[in-house]
């Protein structure tokens, strides 16, 4: 079942209020699988398929049912999303705006004569919100372009602007005042961390403004912490010349690509190739993302970037270590990819095996 926005919610509601659902309105691929359809109606996967492709009617007590679902998560969206704040003129020409506080009252939070202020605060909920999409949208984006650097790097120092506007207005604090205070209480960690080469040393500009967007310091930051607990990590080296991984999706929102096997190849470190998509189990020479793009036969910096670009959709990202297999006998045998993962210690170890 595909996620309603708020935006969404309010308005089918609102029609709602007036007229009840008419499933008729409703694109039920655009919302429902057959698989998912099936288990929701209890009916056979086949009738579902039926269904949704129009190939039969469905019956009333199904169309009932969906109506239901339906109105159930039109609901949730709109409880679950913050609503917006209230702004009010007064006489003297200035706008107030008010928050909710836990005991049901409001507070002041401003009092401006500019109202695209006023209007930026009434709806700051929504807006952070709509910030963090477009952080993470371009930061994928940014990642299946690894290797131009010339063409992303303003991208990248925008990016970092981004980010820095978002960590002000969390925090009260940008993200190079962060850093500094970062560098200052943990800089005997992240000098350990970085002399045994787990963490690539941190560039900044005069401005402040990232030079890669691999050595931005909120990705530092996150590594190093992840480091210092423990956690496993995909090493480059640790994965042998030659692996075949795939990744092939249990569903699909869009029926055009049911079916679909993505494959991407390590040729040697830092460079892995995206080999070939298949349908089906049939090869699929002229294949196109949601976008029309093809990157079949490309090679990219990392396992990640490499199949973000080949990733069908680009609503979400890929977790290549949980969601991939990988083969090093050319496909004959599968493993999960997540076994190829290792602890700082354990990488250590592997090194000193190696050398």
């Amino acid at each position: 079942m595909r996620n309603f926005s708020y935006y969404e919610a309010k308005k089918f509601l609102e029609d709602v209020s007036k007229k009840g659902i008419d499933i008729n309105q409703f694109n039920l691929e655009e919302f429902y699988d057959a698989k998912e359809l099936a288990e929701l109606l209890d009916v056979s996967d086949s009738t579902a398929n039926n269904w949704l492709n129009g190939r039969t009617d469905i019956s009333k007590l199904g169309e009932q049912a969906i109506s239901y679902q339906i109105m159930i998560d039109l609901l949730r969206a709109y409880k679950n999303t913050p609503k917006s704040n209230i702004m009010i003129e007064t006489k003297d020409g200035n706008y107030e705006v008010y928050g909710s506080c836990n005991n049901g009252e409001y507070k002041l939070l401003a009092i401006t004569g500019d109202i695209k202020i006023a209007r930026t605060i009434k709806e700051i909920n929504k807006l952070y919100k709509i910030l963090e999409f477009c952080e993470d949208f371009i930061s994928v984006e940014l990642k299946t372009r690894e290797g131009y650097d010339e063409l992303v790097r303003p991208y990248s120092a925008d990016l970092t602007n981004l980010r820095d506007l978002m960590k002000y207005i969390s925090s009260g604090q940008t993200i190079s005042e962060l850093r500094d205070k970062m560098i200052k209480d943990a800089s005997n960690e992240l000098s350990q961390l970085l002399s045994d080469n787990s963490l690539p040393p941190v560039t900044f500009s005069a401005d402040n403004t990232k030079v890669n967007e691999n050595k931005d310091i909120i990705t530092i930051a996150k590594q190093a912490a992840r480091d210092m607990q423990g956690y496993d990590r995909l090493y480059d080296d640790v994965i042998p010349d030659g692996t075949l991984f795939r990744y092939i999706p249990m569903k699909t929102r869009d029926i055009k690509y049911r079916g679909i096997e993505l494959y991407v190849k390590k040729i040697s470190k830092g460079k892995y190739l995206t080999e070939k998509v298949k349908k089906y189990g049939r090869e699929w020479i002229d294949y196109q993302d949601a976008f029309g793009q093809n990157n079949i036969g490309k090679i990219y910096q990392s396992l990640h970037s490499a199949y973000e670009a080949i990733l069908y959709t680009r609503s979400k990202s890929l977790n290549e270590t949980e969601e991939t297999e990988f083969s090093t006998n050319d496909g004959k045998t599968w493993m999960p990819t997540g076994t190829l993962k290792m602890s700082n210690d354990e990488y250590i170890t592997y090194n000193a095996s190696k050398a």
